[in-house]
């Protein structure tokens, strides 16, 4: 339980980070670039074993998550430009229903309690509530795109999928040293990936890399990297039951996102939020006594 709740810690820094970003006026890209470059240095200093030990039975899988990391908080980022920050931020935590259904109809001895089903079945619309917010009106030159449908549902289909992998993968790390090398190798490929993108918005956009991305990376990188490589103790810690994991994790980043959003930048929770996050509290109380 202690890696699970590190995990959704750090991973609730990344949202109070991200808002830091907004205020701060840091490039995105770059930010999100150097922040995987850390990851890969973080891992690196903390990894026991050397970059040989990599598993080629798992190389491909730490590639596309790698990958997908980087493809994931591209679409979340024009998500959020045309469709509103509350469709997008709805469509991602949503996505645990992805790993959650993988867990009950593939993974074998998945066995839950009823108690457990009340749970998980409560988690949806508790973070159905919780994350609503007024929408504003959104940048688009074509009320009838598509981009505002397709690019939420692209995010949900990604944060799944990423969960996804992350539970089958860990199914197969049963030495930690190789969960340190699969974290290490999923980030390199993101860093890849993004540095690759800086270079064709320089050469296009001719966008000159700033302080603050290089800074903003490295803030939000450390606890990134732990969020991830916890969340892979924790998976092994309760036996990568995901259908348990996933929505327990997420409760925890609501609630403790939404009290940081209230007391560090004085945000205003709606009553529709505030029964959101009550029944938040009821699903993590039935998931954690079920356990």
């Amino acid at each position: 339980m202690l890696f699970l709740l590190l995990s959704a810690f750090c991973s609730t820094l990344l949202v109070i980070i991200f808002k830091l970003f907004q205020r701060w006026r840091v490039n995105i890209w770059q930010g999100v670039t150097f922040n995987y470059l850390t990851c890969v240095v973080t891992g690196s200093l903390l990894a026991k074993t050397s970059f040989s030990s990599i598993n080629l039975n798992w190389l491909h899988l730490s590639t596309a998550l790698g990958m997908l990391f980087f493809t994931g908080f591209s679409l979340s980022a024009f998500s959020v430009r045309w469709a509103g920050v509350a469709i997008t931020t709805l469509a991602a935590k949503m996505s645990l229903i992805v790993p959650v259904l993988f867990n009950l109809l593939f993974v074998p001895g998945t066995r839950l309690s009823p108690m457990v089903y009340a749970g998980v079945g409560l988690t949806f619309p508790a973070l159905w509530l919780a994350t609503a917010k007024p929408q504003t009106p959104v940048v688009q030159p074509d009320k009838k795109a598509l981009a505002p449908i397709l690019l939420p549902a692209a995010v949900f289909l990604a944060s799944g999928i990423v969960d996804t992998l992350i539970n089958y993968s860990n199914s197969t790390l049963t030495d930690p040293e190789q969960q340190t090398m699969f974290s290490i190798a999923s980030f390199g490929t993101a860093a890849l990936t993004g540095f690759l993108v800086l270079f064709l918005r320089g050469s296009i956009l001719k966008e000159q890399l700033t302080w603050k991305g290089i800074v903003g990376g490295l803030l939000l990188g450390i606890p990134n990297y732990f969020s991830v490589y916890l969340l892979l103790q924790a998976l092994s810690a309760f036996e990568n039951n995901g259908a348990w994991v996933f929505p327990f994790y997420n409760i925890v980043i609501i609630l403790a996102a939404s009290t940081a959003s209230v007391t560090l930048f004085k945000e205003k929770l709606t009553p529709t939020n505030r029964i959101g996050l009550l029944l938040a509290g009821v699903a993590m109380i039935l998931l954690a006594v079920a356990r």
